[in-house]
């Protein structure tokens, strides 16, 4: 598929980048982790929503970008410097959902009602069904999946996150975007469905 090739060549860039020597001694003497990146996209989570609550929109709509940017990093910082771990595979899908759950929340009001309940409720769905997976497999003692989140799930939040960026600038200045917003944020819902058919096949037989 082309978003497939169009990912893995952005991912392939980054990794590239990351094993170069100037850029990969700057980690190791900051001694940034690929999971103390995702670690901390999810500290900021509070930050963003309690910005946005006291009327911080601008802070909170910075601390977002932040989030949203680094979660092209950990990934390939992990391949890069062979620290791939399964805790890192399932925390940086979770990371994404959980900052895109509150900051949707957030924009309750702007978002078409049905549309936002179907976002919400596809994101829980896949946290459980990734949950039930790890679950079923431990259980059997069997070897896991590989947990890492899939190129549906990545381009999903990609436009998910293109979607709110829409939403702080709509508010901020007050521009008219709601009707592309809500049809981008559409797109991303198909993409959830894609992503969880995608996880389902991960599930043993007879299970």
């Amino acid at each position: 598929m082309r978003v497939e090739r169009v990912l893995l060549k952005i991912d392939k860039a980054l990794i590239k980048l990351f094993k170069n020597g100037v850029v990969l001694s700057i980690c190791k003497h900051c001694r940034i982790r690929p999971n103390g990146l995702t670690l901390f996209r999810m500290g900021l989570i509070p930050f963003i929503v309690l910005s946005y609550l006291n009327d911080r929109v601008e802070i909170s709509c910075v601390l977002f970008l932040i989030a949203a940017i680094l979660d092209a990093f950990d990934g390939p910082l992990a391949r890069a410097t062979g620290a791939e771990s399964k805790i890192g595979a399932i925390l940086d899908p979770l990371a994404d959902k959980l900052l895109f759950i509150f900051t949707l929340y957030l924009f309750y009001s702007y978002v078409w009602r049905y549309l936002f309940w179907a976002l919400i409720s596809v994101e829980i769905s896949l946290m459980v069904l990734r949950g039930l997976i790890w679950y079923i497999y431990k259980k059997r003692k069997k070897s896991q999946p590989a947990m890492k989140a899939n190129y549906y799930g990545k381009f999903k939040f990609a436009i998910e996150a293109i979607s709110v960026t829409l939403l702080y600038i709509h508010i901020i200045f007050d521009e008219s975007l709601m009707l592309g917003i809500n049809i981008l944020l559409c797109i991303a819902l198909g993409f959830s469905f894609m992503s969880a058919i995608k996880q389902g096949q991960k599930l043993p037989k007879g299970s």
